[in-house]
């Protein structure tokens, strides 16, 4: 039907990272660095650009659900852009090899899908990794940490280390329409390598793998009404 060329968007190590594409029955949106590209599904035509609430930082996770664009802000160059496919062993490297740190960002926000008004922005003075972000009708949910080491962040890059750190994590869910807290619940995680998060029908799944000689790969599952956790393996 139609296809568009989108400079600095393909994101590398995206395990590590948030997707920068998302849509529903009539657009495509699309980040590409400070800026989400609204598109027409039918016809590929870009019918408005938004920015961060900033206008200074890079977009990192996106979502839309029902009538709003679900956003968070990272500093500039935080997400690890390359080219479709691997030209170096150190881009191979960025991708694939374990302890290497995940794009975070400080900032979530939301912004009407059809005017694109900023509704709300939550910032509670913390670090939020972009993968461990979901979002469905009831809420927006995220591990956001608060260690030191993980706040000292220069470049919107922090290890699993450093953000499991002083066990300063917690789990969060928030109120679309509003971007109020509506719980937060401490956890301890023990992944060292990638960390995801997933939610539907009232679960949320946390991923993520651990280990040195031997990877380990681990699931929790907490309740989407509380935060509380239902089983681990």
């Amino acid at each position: 039907l139609w296809e568009d060329y989108m400079p600095c968007s393909a994101r590398v190590a995206v395990m590590r990272d948030a997707g920068w594409l998302t849509m529903d029955d009539e657009y495509v949106f699309a980040a590409a660095q400070g800026n989400l590209h609204k598109i027409d599904l039918d016809t590929g035509a870009v019918e408005a650009t938004w920015q961060t609430p900033s206008g200074a930082r890079d977009w990192g996770y996106v979502s839309v659900v029902g009538s709003r664009v679900f956003g968070s802000e990272q500093k500039s160059g935080a997400s690890f852009i390359g080219p479709v496919g691997f030209s170096s062993s150190s881009e191979v490297l960025i991708a694939y090899a374990g302890y290497k740190p995940l794009v975070c960002s400080d900032t979530l926000f939301c912004r009407d899908r059809d005017t694109g008004e900023l509704l709300w922005t939550y910032d509670h003075q913390s670090v939020i990794a972009n993968q461990g972000i979901c979002s469905d009708d009831e809420g927006i949910y995220f591990f956001e940490s608060r260690a030191a080491a993980a706040m000292a962040d220069t470049d919107g890059r922090v290890t699993l280390a450093d953000f499991t750190s002083a066990n300063r994590v917690s789990l969060v869910k928030i109120d679309p329409a509003t971007g109020q807290v509506i719980w937060r619940v401490s956890k301890r995680i023990p992944f060292q390598h990638i960390l995801h998060l997933g939610c539907s029908s009232g679960f949320l799944v946390a991923s993520g793998a651990s280990g040195s000689s031997s990877i380990n790969y681990n699931l929790r599952t907490y309740r989407t009404s509380d935060g509380s956790a239902v089983w681990s393996r």
